[in-house]
């Protein structure tokens, strides 16, 4: 935390090309460096758009794709919202080096051009039966895509790669747990040399999962308990350009 930036219930967030993060709270998005100094303050509201930002991301060019109910808006450099695309129930949103939007629904996922036409909604296994629920979407250098997901049916969560043309390769991280009551994998993010990290909830805490690209578990962070014992979902990470972490904590005010 810097002592120009004040927090009030961070959730989404996302790292610009200099390196800096992009925080946002209700209907505001703020603008900090790697110290915590706020640098630009913008209230999304005032464009008449829905309140309650979900999820954000930021592509090369440094314009800013962020979620509110179910639509897609896109925050210009600038400073003007244009409406990119409506869709139902997305929970999530990566961008390839190309400027392609991948979102993560109930209907699978959707693919579309850097000037929002759909081209794809790629179905996921069993997405039929309404029992298989993306969380979250992160995209590494390669176009391989990660998606954290629910299962209902077997009540059990999983990190699953994809390919660039939608084709599910590997189902990377399990959440079984034979050594935990209750085990659920939620927001997802990926590191400039394609490790893959995961918020996981425990026995009623919350951490983080380190994984390389072929699943190998890294590392395992559980720390913060007191910060992640909340039962609300409202915690989202990003990976800095230097490789560090950056995870909101909505509950505490704090990044």
């Amino acid at each position: 935390r810097g002592a120009g930036a004040m927090f009030h219930s961070p959730l989404g967030l996302a790292v610009d090309g200099a390196g800096n993060i992009y925080e946002t709270e209700g209907d505001v998005i703020n603008k900090v460096d790697t110290h915590g100094t706020l640098l630009e303050r913008v209230k999304i509201n005032k464009y008449n758009f829905s309140i309650g930002i979900t999820d954000i991301n930021i592509n090369t060019s440094g314009e800013t794709y962020f979620i509110s109910y179910g639509v897609i808006n896109k925050l210009q450099p600038d400073g003007q919202v244009v409406q990119f695309a409506i869709t139902n129930n997305v929970s999530g949103i990566a961008i390839d080096d190309s400027g392609n939007v991948f979102a993560s629904s109930s209907n699978g996922i959707m693919v579309y051009d850097s000037s929002g036409v759909k081209r794809a909604t790629w179905t996921l296994p069993d997405m039929g039966d309404i029992s298989f629920y993306p969380r979250s979407i992160a995209i590494d250098g390669k176009r391989y895509l990660y998606v954290s997901v629910f299962n209902n049916r077997s009540r059990k969560d999983d990190v699953i790669k994809l390919d660039s043309e939608g084709n599910v390769i590997a189902w990377l991280v399990t959440g079984a747990s034979p050594n935990s009551r209750s085990f659920s994998l939620h927001h997802v993010a990926v590191d400039a040399l394609d490790n893959v990290f995961v918020i996981f909830r425990e026995d009623g805490y919350y951490g983080i999962l380190k994984y390389d690209y072929n699943g190998k578990l890294l590392n395992k962070w559980k720390t913060y308990e007191e910060i992640f014992s909340s039962d609300k979902i409202s915690s989202r990470l990003t990976i800095g350009k230097d490789g560090a972490v950056y995870v909101s904590f909505a509950e505490r005010n704090l990044i």
